[in-house]
């Protein structure tokens, strides 16, 4: 890559960071931006699951504990999370139904 593709990526990335950024409702003192942008430096998973959760809540608190997208992959790490006994249940019984099908290879893998 050359140094002029290399700035070009970076301002895009940029952009698109900026862009983010100013769409982040500024509630709380400004809360949920400081939580992305730690998010978004790597220095806290637990941060990058709040916020992806807070964003796809549409940056509604309450609505993040209140979560029922069960097939999302960061469920169970979800912010304020209340029925954890229930979906554990209901995974293992997902996996004791899959497992026989991963071991013959018969499982959808797309």
């Amino acid at each position: 890559m050359t140094d002029s593709e290399t700035a070009n990526r970076i301002r895009r990335i940029e952009d698109d960071l900026r862009r983010w950024y100013a769409h982040i409702p500024d509630l709380y003192h400004g809360a949920f931006r400081r939580l992305w942008l730690r998010a978004i430096q790597g220095r806290s998973k637990a941060a990058a699951i709040k916020c992806k959760c807070l964003d796809c809540v549409c940056w509604q608190q309450s609505e993040a504990g209140d979560c029922g997208v069960y097939h999302c992959p960061l469920y169970p790490y979800r912010p304020g999370a209340r029925d954890r006994e229930a979906y554990d249940i209901a995974v293992r019984r997902v996996m004791a139904c899959s497992a026989p099908q991963e071991a013959r290879g018969e499982a959808d893998t797309e």
